[in-house]
C-alpha cells in the first residue's frame, strides 16, 4: 500500500522566535551554523549517507535547544529528522524516544487537532508496530485517524494506511467485525480516489477475502 504517511525527512525552517512567541537573544553565527547542518542533514540523508546524517542531526538537534530552547517546534523538527535517519538504522527505541519527544512538544503548542501532531503521533505508533509492540501502537494511530479525519476529510487518501494498520491489528485481536468494517471504509475510500494504484485495491480486496474464508463465509469471499 502506498503511503501517503510516508516516512520522510522533513526541511527544517528557520523561527527566530521563542515556543512563547518572544524573540529570543541569539547569536548570528549559531543561526547560520544551524542551518547549515540542518540543510548538510538533508543531504546526506537523501544520499543515503546515514552515519554521517545520524552524526550531523545529533550536533543540529544539540544546537536547535541551545538557540530556540527545548520546547521550540524547530527542535521538534530536528527531532523528527533525526528519529527519521535512526528508524532507517533500525535503531528503533532510539526513534521512538525522539518521535515522542516531537510529539510532545507539539501537543504543548495546543492545537490538539493539527496536523503536526498526527504526523508525530503516526510516527510514534509506526515506530512501535516495527518494534512489535501492537497495543502501544493502537491508540496513536486511532488518534492519528481522528486528526486527518478532522484536517483532510472522512475520505481522503491519507487515511488509508491508518486503517489498514487499525485493520491489522484488530485482526490479531480477533475482533472479526471489526476488521471488516475497516477494511470495506478503506475499500470504498481507495475506489472514491481515481489515483489509488489497482494493486492496493486488490491487496485490500485480497484481505477482505482472506477474513471471509476464514469465517467461512464463502458467499461474501466468492463475491470479491
Amino acid at each position: 500500500m502506498k503511503t501517503y504517511l510516508a516516512a520522510g525527512i522533513i526541511l527544517l525552517y528557520l523561527a527566530l522566535f521563542s515556543s512563547e512567541g518572544m524573540p529570543l537573544p541569539q547569536s548570528a553565527p549559531d543561526l547560520e551554523n544551524w542551518k547549515s547542518k540542518s540543510d548538510r542533514v538533508l543531504e546526506l540523508y537523501r544520499q543515503g549517507k546515514l552515519d554521517q546524517a545520524a552524526r550531523l542531526g545529533n550536533e543540529s538537534l544539540l544546537l536547535a535547544e541551545k538557540i530556540f530552547g527545548p520546547l521550540h517546534f524547530n527542535v521538534a523538527s530536528s527531532a523528527y529528522n533525526l528519529a527519521e535517519i535512526y528508524s532507517r538504522q533500525s535503531r528503533l527505541a532510539e526513534a521512538e524516544q525522539l518521535f515522542r519527544r516531537a510529539l510532545a512538544i507539539e501537543e504543548r503548542r495546543g492545537d490538539a487537532l493539527h496536523s503536526y501532531v498526527g504526523k508525530y503521533s503516526f510516527h510514534v505508533a509506526l515506530t512501535l508496530l516495527q518494534q512489535g509492540k501492537f497495543v502501544e501502537a493502537e491508540p496513536y494511530l486511532r488518534r492519528t485517524l481522528a486528526i486527518y479525519e478532522k484536517v483532510f476529510g472522512a475520505t481522503a487518501p491519507q487515511l488509508t494506511i491508518l486503517l489498514d494498520h487499525l485493520a491489522a491489528i484488530a485482526s490479531r485481536k480477533g475482533r472479526i467485525g471489526e476488521t471488516e468494517a475497516l477494511y470495506q471504509r478503506l475499500l470504498e475510500i481507495q475506489r472514491k480516489n481515481p489515483g489509488t494504484p489497482d494493486n492496493e485495491v486488490a491487496a485490500t480486496l485480497n484481505k477482505l477475502a482472506v477474513l471471509y474464508y476464514r469465517q467461512e463465509n464463502l458467499s461474501k469471499s466468492e463475491l470479491l
